[in-house]
């Protein structure tokens, strides 16, 4: 019987915001003296280094270690102070949020009557902080964020933390009792799997409801204390 959810933020949960990716690149292009494709490559370029870190390595990165990395990449011969830089690009993730699925706070919030529900996401310029954000209304009971734990799914510790996140509403709480749901077969899927949880494959945010409405159709019995 499943008591807890966990679940991944980026394509599971939300969507990255197209009015955000717009202004990050032209913020990105007037600072460095670049096009707005020689900035946003550049960016890109950082990011799946980071991804491909996480996914092979099991490790997490900050929104100020990643600034600091974009630098080096844009071979930049004058001063620039990442911590300013950093705090610009949070102000505009925070002015332009990520897309929460349409049907995705209700399912929640449904969910939440039956389930003890966590996060666990991996991050890297856009930190946990401003994500929390998004889930305003909804209630969580664990967040586990990349960049504030220090590991990066599908490290087990990461996992293992979750759990123990969850185990403080439920003491009594196994790892085959709590599933993982996510968009990445590596990080998500075989990451849960490695410690016991049970996983779910989504495809995204509408995928994400809908399952989450069978598990309350068939798990509503789980027992939250």
């Amino acid at each position: 019987m499943i008591k807890a959810i966990s679940f991944d933020f980026w394509g599971t949960l939300a969507v990255h915001n197209p009015e955000y990716s717009i202004a990050r690149t032209a913020y990105l292009a007037d600072l460095f003296g670049l096009t707005s494709e020689e900035a946003d490559a550049r960016y890109k370029s950082v990011k799946r280094a980071y991804d491909y870190q996480a996914t092979n390595f099991g490790t997490a990165t900050t929104p100020i270690v990643a600034v600091k990395r974009l630098i080096e990449g844009m071979r930049l011969t004058r001063p620039t102070n990442a911590v300013e830089i950093m705090r610009d690009l949070a102000a505009l993730a925070r002015r332009h949020l990520p897309i929460l699925g349409k049907d995705i706070n209700a399912a929640l919030n449904v969910a939440a009557n039956h389930f003890t529900l966590c996060i666990t996401s991996n991050t890297n310029f856009i930190g946990g902080d401003t994500l929390r954000r998004v889930l305003v209304g909804i209630p969580i009971t664990h967040y586990g964020f990349s960049d504030e734990v220090g590991l990066s799914k599908p490290d087990s510790d990461f996992f293992r933390t979750t759990m123990c996140g969850a185990q403080r509403v439920l003491p009594a709480l196994r790892a085959h009792e709590m599933v993982h749901i996510g968009d990445h077969e590596i990080c998500d899927i075989k990451g849960a799997k490695k410690v016991g949880m049970e996983a779910i494959f989504v495809t995204d945010p509408d995928h994400t409801a809908s399952t989450v409405r069978n598990l309350v159709k068939t798990h509503s019995g789980a027992n939250k204390a």
